[in-house]
């Protein structure tokens, strides 16, 4: 028997419902715990990275540039010296940990995602990732501000250490081993994704091994792998450029960046819950099916921040025009949320953490060629031309994406992922960590 108000799938037959029965309906379901924490952490992650970008701005200003006098009277320009060490090891740390947060979530959300609630569910998991950056860089600017650049680090290093005990104690890797999950989700989550049970104590767990060979031959993977990568350019180039462009072109100071660049974050995230629930009511529907709404989400996610883009490159000085093209594009992006990115658990379940670590890692070459591309053009002439290039360069980016995954994606499971398996039973998330 299940709840209406927690599991919309069902039909429940509140009135033969004992007190104890109310009681489990009552909870709160565990696949939603697990998803708000899910949720939180990326926005942690994504909190550490962005503040950086603000944290060095007041570092640099702490010190400066000062005029000094030379004992023999002349004058000259003091050496830039900063506040802390190179960033290159501490950001490298910090990389790695995202790296590995993103499969290790894919595996999570394998087991706690139903088919009927999938796109909610990742959708407002990864839409944590544009949360954490709406939260840090205001945040980040104020603390530097009032309390200076050392607590920004302090404030959000403790709350990391706060969602890690949170973490450990109310999130489980599936329903299988939940300790305190209702009885009633936990059977709904087996039958649904067909989970296999937990061996017995002293049994050896089954070892998958990865179809390396089917998997390289799969287009459908190769759709998704194009997307990520070719969204990710679009994604660094907002994320890393779009302060810098807002600073150098549209001359905003350094507060009015931080709160307008957290700006798109905001609607981003608000699009992409509103977004997700669109798709999952169509499909519940019958009007599309799953392949139809991946693709859609990621169309979503690459035409129309490209059309945006384009824009943006002939808005010129207008800064209220520049700043709402920017704010709807970043907008859309969150499409891939319950698009491209949420498509390896629909195609190989059973490997959806391998196939995020493996189109995550070409996904993030554009992480160091955006800035490297940015920096060579606009180096030394900071200049409406030079930017044009660059958002016109992104635009035609996003339309390969959208041509390449329009053509070969799908949301179908593949005929490989249960190749190794008995009875098309799905296995432990655990047992494909290692491979």
């Amino acid at each position: 028997m299940e709840c209406s108000w927690c599991q919309q799938w069902s039909h429940p037959k509140r009135k033969g419902m004992s007190i104890e029965e109310k009681k489990q309906c009552a909870m709160i379901p565990a696949r939603y715990i697990f998803t708000f924490f899910a949720s939180a952490g990326l926005a942690i992650l994504y909190g550490l990275k962005v503040n950086l970008s603000v944290a060095i701005v007041a570092m640099v200003n702490h010190t400066g540039l000062a005029e000094t006098t030379h004992d023999d009277g002349s004058h000259g320009q003091a050496n830039v010296t900063y506040a802390c060490p190179a960033q290159g090891p501490s950001n490298s740390t910090n990389t790695s940990e995202q790296g590995i947060s993103l499969p290790a979530m894919h595996v999570l959300l394998s087991k706690w995602a139903p088919p009927t609630e999938k796109g909610r569910i990742s959708s407002f998991t990864y839409a944590g990732m544009s949360l954490g950056t709406v939260i840090s860089l205001p945040f980040s600017g104020v603390l530097a501000g009032k309390l200076g650049w050392a607590w920004v680090f302090y404030i959000q290093g403790i709350m990391s250490l706060v969602w890690c005990v949170l973490w450990i104690f109310l999130v489980f890797d599936s329903p299988l081993t939940h300790k305190f999950i209702n009885p009633v989700e936990k059977q709904f989550l087996i039958d649904s994704m067909n989970l296999k049970a937990v061996p017995a104590d002293g049994v050896k767990k089954q070892k998958v091994p990865v179809p390396w060979l089917d998997v390289l031959k799969s287009m459908p993977f190769w759709a998704i792998a194009v997307a990520h990568t070719c969204g990710n350019w679009g994604w660094y180039m907002f994320l890393v450029e779009l302060p810098t462009y807002m600073k150098q072109i549209l001359r905003f100071d350094i507060a009015e960046n931080a709160s307008l660049s957290a700006l798109p974050y905001l609607a981003m995230w608000v699009f992409s819950i509103i977004l997700s629930s669109i798709m999952d009511k169509l499909r519940k529907d019958g009007i599309i099916d799953q392949t139809a709404a991946r693709k859609i989400c990621t169309g979503i996610s690459s035409l129309l921040p490209a059309i945006c883009l384009v824009a943006v490159s002939f808005s010129g000085c207008n800064r209220p025009a520049a700043v709402a093209l920017m704010t709807v594009g970043v907008m859309f992006v969150s499409g891939m949320y319950c698009g491209h990115l949420t498509n390896h658990v629909d195609i190989a379940p059973n490997y959806a953490g391998t196939l995020m670590a493996l189109t995550n890692t070409v996904a993030t070459v554009p992480g160091f060629i955006v800035p490297i591309f940015v920096g060579e053009l606009t180096h030394g002439n900071q200049s409406h031309e030079r930017w044009q290039i660059i958002f016109w360069v992104t635009a035609v980016i996003y339309i390969v994406q959208l041509v390449f995954y329009t053509i070969f994606a799908s949301g179908e499971e593949q005929p490989w992922n249960k190749k190794y398996t008995k009875d098309g039973d799905s296995v432990e998330a655990g047992e494909f960590l290692g491979h």
